[in-house]
């Protein structure tokens, strides 16, 4: 991964460089060093990274089917969905 990537990868995530260094260990500075290309990037932030956008890509899709149908079956009448 280069700085440039880096960088374009946590543009996506809409993270600052404090909070991609928090969510993967990282210190904010160590963070600024790698996209200044000061670092190298170690291949553990790049998994780290892609794990990240897997858990915001399944986030946006909702709860499996399966629970959905499971809460429906379960929610009193009436009571109001949130």
């Amino acid at each position: 991964m280069t700085h440039d990537e880096l960088r374009a990868h946590r543009a996506r995530l809409r993270l600052t460089q404090a909070q991609l260094g928090h969510a993967i260990g990282r210190h904010p500075n160590t963070m600024a060093q790698y996209e200044r290309g000061e670092l190298p990037i170690p291949p553990v932030v790049r998994l780290a990274i892609d794990a990240l956008r897997a858990q915001k890509h399944n986030r946006r899709k909702g709860p499996p089917a399966a629970v959905a149908d499971y809460v429906q079956i379960v929610k009193p009448a009436g009571a109001v969905a949130r």
